[in-house]
């Protein structure tokens, strides 16, 4: 019986370090996504304040990494 407990450790320890790599990595695309959006308010800081204007396109261009 002592194999079947160290199977269930061995699926335990995957489990939690799957659910720390998937953690980890939404924590790594959230902050990539936060960079992105700090870029694009550095590029046009003009519209930051008063909005987008009607008349002016909006920057169509998105993260790669998404």
């Amino acid at each position: 019986m002592p194999e079947f407990s160290k199977e269930r450790e061995k699926a335990k320890a995957r489990g939690d370090f799957q659910k720390l790599r998937e953690k980890q990595q939404l924590e790594e695309d959230l902050k990539g996504y936060l960079d992105w959006i700090t870029q694009a308010e550095d590029i046009d800081p003009e519209n930051e304040d008063e909005g987008m204007d009607e008349d002016k396109p909006r920057n169509s261009e998105q993260p790669s990494s998404l």
